[in-house]
């Protein structure tokens, strides 16, 4: 039981230790990221007419984002119809297996009485 108990605890901890580090991995990412949109920004200031030129930059970034946003929603969306379309399937494919079982047990049945 002890030695079971420590490989449990040894586990957790080594789970705990991969989740701590893909968490801060990820955060120093999304730091990084920051940082290289902040100085694409002040160059872009630099120049002349540089904050019409940020407003440019910062819309076709929120366009390109909504737009992969959108296409998820959409393969979520026919994911979902598929999941429905098989499950449909499937009831339909059972039902007519059920019918043809009927079908057949009666018919042995009529052939017993003849």
């Amino acid at each position: 039981r002890k030695r079971r108990r420590r490989f449990l605890d040894m586990l957790h901890r080594a789970m705990a230790r991969k989740k701590f580090l893909h968490d801060r991995r990820r955060v120093a990412r999304r730091i990084d990221s920051n940082v290289h949109e902040v100085a694409e920004m002040r160059r872009r200031l630099v120049q002349p007419s540089g904050a019409r030129l940020v407003e440019r930059w910062q819309e076709t970034r929120e366009e390109v984002a909504a737009s992969k946003v959108q296409t998820l929603w959409r393969s979520v969306r026919r994911r979902r119809a598929m999941v429905r379309q098989v499950g449909r399937q499937e009831r339909e494919r059972a039902a007519r297996r059920l019918q043809s079982f009927v079908r057949r047990r009666r018919q042995h049945e009529r052939e017993d009485q003849l």
